[in-house]
């Protein structure tokens, strides 16, 4: 059986809101996606990868438009190794600096050490509005990251 996750994640990798307003976003979350088998936020010590699973399909460059799936590959492993700190790098297409939080993902991907996961969502995410309350509780604008797996 396939598992949908709503990954929720500050634009700001590095941000962790309170203890409390993470609660205050579970308990919107919940009320603001419909039923789902569980929601919890997740502090992590480090930035992390946060995939999109199974709807991985490429990532292109935000200046040129190119697909930099090749290059990406290789800039992770560095990038990694900083446990995600250093995220900018020379694009080897345009040799444009960029974040790689901030590439044209097909699907959105995000790099964060807080998250707020929903498994299996009885809804199609959160809209515009939504999002802006999110972030509002959080004290931080938020990403929404649809992972399949």
């Amino acid at each position: 059986m396939s598992d949908n996750i709503y990954r929720y994640v500050a634009t700001e990798p590095a941000f962790q809101p309170s203890a409390a307003a993470a609660k205050a976003a579970e308990t919107f979350l919940r009320a603001a996606l419909g039923r789902a088998e569980s929601v919890k936020a997740r502090f992590s010590e480090h930035i992390e990868f946060v995939d999109a699973g199974e709807n991985w399909e490429g990532v292109r460059c935000p200046n040129c438009g190119q697909d930099v799936e090749a290059w990406w590959q290789q800039v992770m492993g560095p990038a990694h190794e900083s446990n995600y700190e250093l995220l900018n790098f020379q694009t080897a297409c345009c040799g444009s600096v960029v974040s790689l939080n901030e590439l044209d993902y097909v699907w959105p991907v995000a790099f964060a050490s807080f998250v707020v996961e929903v498994f299996n969502p009885d809804s199609l995410g959160l809209g515009a509005d939504e999002m802006s309350r999110l972030g509002a509780l959080l004290g931080c604008s938020m990403r929404e990251i649809r992972a399949h797996i």
